[in-house]
């Protein structure tokens, strides 16, 4: 696309982002989300690695 139209691809990236999170917005009312709720280990304790 830069060859054809003379614009760099990073604006057209920005523009593709622009306009997606602009339908995202547009329909945000209707997006139903559950409130996340951190189990007792994550939301006070200590954080430790996993060792598998």
């Amino acid at each position: 696309m830069e060859k054809a139209f003379g614009t760099p691809a990073r604006e057209w990236l920005m523009r593709q982002l622009d306009y997606e999170l602009a339908e995202v917005m547009r329909r945000a009312k209707k997006i139903k989300v559950e409130p996340f709720r951190a189990s007792a280990t994550e939301s006070g304790g200590t954080h430790e690695r996993r060792r598998d």
